[in-house]
C-alpha cells in the first residue's frame, strides 16, 4: 500500500494554493521531461504501456519508499510558487527543485521513523495550535512541516536532549542586537515645488521665481497644495499638488521614511531634497533648496514619529524567532547523525551521495 504523502518543504520558502491539483498526464509529462532528463526517474511501464508514475518507487529510506509522484508534486508546488513571484524558472533551477524536494521528503521520513520508534504522534489540535502560534498559513504543506517540527521536538524530549527554547538572557541579547527590526522609522507625507534649471545663464531668474513662489506659499491662509498645483513644473506636479512618489508604496500621498535607502537609491529626487526632508519639521515650509536639477521648495504635510517597540511588546516574536532557528540548527545536527546511521538508496539499491541528502546550512538570524 502506498504510504501517506510526505510533503515537507523548507519552512518559509514558499506558500502554495490549496486547490493546486496535479493531473496524472501533467505529472507524467513533467517527470519524464525533468526527472528523466536528470537521470532520476525509474521507468516502470504498466501493462497499459503507461508509467504508473505516482506508484513508482524513487528512493528507499531504511527500506521505506518515497514515491516519484510525491517528489513531482512537491517540485511542481515549488515551480508554482516561483512562477507566482514572477521569477524565471531555468533548467538549473528545476534540477535544484528536484534535489530540494527529495531532500525534504527524506528528512521528513527520517523524523517520522524515529517518532514511530518512540511511539510518538501528533494530533490535529496540536498542529492547529502550532500554526496559530507562529502565524503560519494553514496549507497542506505547512501542516506537514508543522507536524514534522512537533514530532522532532517530541523526539528530542524522548531522547533527553536539551530544549530548543531560548533563555531570558538570549532573548534580551537578541532584542538589543536587533533593535532596528523592532522599530518603525519616522514617516512623513511631503510635497514639493521645483523650478528647473535651464542653464547657468538663467540661474538668477529661476532663483527669483522660486523666491516669489515661497512668498506666495508663506502668506497667511495660503495652501501649499494649491500653490504647487499652480506652479508645478510638470503635469504630474500640478495635478497632485507636488505629491512625493515613494518607490515602496508605488503611489503618491503615502507616508514614507525620508531616510530610507530605497528613496535615496531610487534616483527620483536629488540628494539635496532628501537631506532637507530628513531635517524638516512637520507643517513647515523649507528654505529654498538648490540641486543640479533646480530650486526646490519642500513642505511636510504630516509626520509619524519614530517608534521603538519595548521588549515586552515583541518578546513573543523574539521567542518564536530564536526557537525556530535553534530548532532548525538542532534538527540539522540530529539529521546528519541519523543520516550517517541510515541506509538511503535509489530505487535500484545504489546509495545516494550524502551531499545530496544532508540538510543545507542554517543562515544566521537577522
Amino acid at each position: 500500500m502506498k504510504p501517506e504523502s510526505r510533503l515537507s518543504p523548507t519552512p518559509g520558502n514558499f506558500k502554495s494554493p490549496r486547490d493546486l491539483k496535479i493531473s496524472r498526464l501533467r505529472a507524467c509529462f513533467l517527470a519524464a521531461l525533468i526527472l528523466g532528463f536528470c537521470g532520476l526517474l525509474p521507468l516502470n511501464p504498466a501493462n497499459s504501456g503507461e508509467w504508473e508514475l505516482s506508484e513508482a518507487v524513487h528512493t528507499l529510506v531504511n527500506g521505506e519508499p518515497i514515491f516519484t509522484g510525491e517528489i513531482v508534486e512537491l517540485r511542481l508546488l515549488m515551480e508554482q510558487a516561483y512562477a507566482n513571484a514572477g521569477q524565471e524558472i531555468t533548467l538549473e533551477l528545476l534540477q535544484q527543485f528536484d534535489l530540494n524536494a527529495r531532500r525534504a521528503l527524506i528528512h521528513s521520513l527520517l523524523i517520522r521513523q524515529e517518532a514511530r520508534k518512540n511511539s510518538i504522534s501528533v494530533s490535529e489540535e496540536e498542529i492547529n495550535d502550532y500554526l496559530k502560534t507562529y502565524n503560519i498559513e494553514d496549507t497542506e504543506l505547512n501542516r506537514r512541516q508543522a507536524e514534522d517540527n512537533l514530532l522532532f521536538d517530541a523526539v528530542l524530549r524522548a531522547e533527553m536532549m536539551p530544549t530548543v527554547e531560548p533563555t531570558p538572557r538570549e532573548m534580551t541579547e537578541y532584542y538589543k542586537k536587533h533593535k532596528e527590526k523592532y522599530s518603525i522609522p519616522r514617516l512623513i507625507q511631503a510635497r514639493h515645488i521645483t523650478v528647473p534649471k535651464a542653464s547657468p545663464e538663467t540661474r538668477a531668474r529661476e532663483l527669483r521665481m522660486i523666491q516669489r513662489i515661497k512668498e506666495e506659499a508663506m502668506l497667511p491662509g495660503a495652501d501649499f497644495v494649491e500653490v504647487a498645483m499652480k506652479h508645478g513644473a510638470t503635469t504630474s506636479d500640478r495635478e497632485t499638488g507636488g505629491g512625493i512618489f515613494f518607490p515602496e508604496t508605488k503611489g503618491l500621498g503615502f507616508y514614507f521614511p525620508p531616510a530610507s535607502e530605497q528613496l535615496q537609491n531610487s534616483g527620483l529626487y536629488p540628494p539635496e531634497m532628501i537631506r532637507a526632508f530628513i531635517t524638516l519639521k512637520a507643517h513647515t515650509i523649507s528654505d529654498i533648496v538648490e540641486s543640479p536639477r533646480g530650486f526646490h521648495l519642500l513642505y511636510i504635510e504630516n509626520e509619524r514619529p519614530e517608534k521603538i517597540y519595548a521588549f515586552q511588546e515583541v518578546q513573543i516574536d523574539i521567542f518564536n524567532s530564536i526557537t525556530y532557528r535553534k530548532r532548525e540548527v538542532r534538527k540539522r545536527e540530529w539529521l546528519i547523525g541519523i543520516i550517517n546511521r541510515s541506509h538511503i538508496t535509489w530505487h535500484n539499491g545504489d546509495e545516494i551521495p550524502v551531499a545530496e541528502i544532508v540538510p543545507l546550512p542554517i543562515p544566521e538570524m537577522r
